[in-house]
């Protein structure tokens, strides 16, 4: 049973907008939303260490290619 004041083994990350946060001890993926500069937003990851912040990955924000 755990003591009081230990953390658990598992990561506990929390996101908000393109900034994730990990409040657990090992590291782990957060989900957030990246923000282009077209002022278009995209789902995007985030690689946290433990007890750390990343910024999550930059999405693909250029203009579409035509396909032929």
């Amino acid at each position: 049973m755990p003591g009081v004041g230990s953390a658990s083994a598992a990561p506990l990350i929390t996101c908000a907008g393109a900034i994730c946060t990990n409040h657990g001890n090992t590291w782990g993926i957060g989900y957030g939303r990246h923000q282009c500069s077209n002022g278009l937003s995209y789902p995007s990851i985030a690689v946290v260490p433990p007890h750390g912040t990343a910024a999550v990955l930059p999405a693909n924000c250029g203009p579409a290619t035509p396909l032929y």
